[in-house]
């Protein structure tokens, strides 16, 4: 997923998913320059956020 993914799935805007990707804890990949999250990391964040 990318930034822009991850905005649209958490309703955020594209600067607030840049600053969430960079962030500790949050399952981002660098691949190169790119940034990005494997899809069953993002949601297994989720639930864990949601969970406390």
């Amino acid at each position: 997923m990318t930034a822009d993914h991850v905005a649209a799935a958490l309703g955020i805007s594209r600067a607030n998913a840049y600053i969430l990707l960079r962030s500790d804890g949050f399952p981002t990949l660098h691949i190169g320059k790119r940034m990005v999250v494997p899809k069953d990391r993002f949601l297994q964040w989720i639930t864990d956020s949601v969970n406390g």
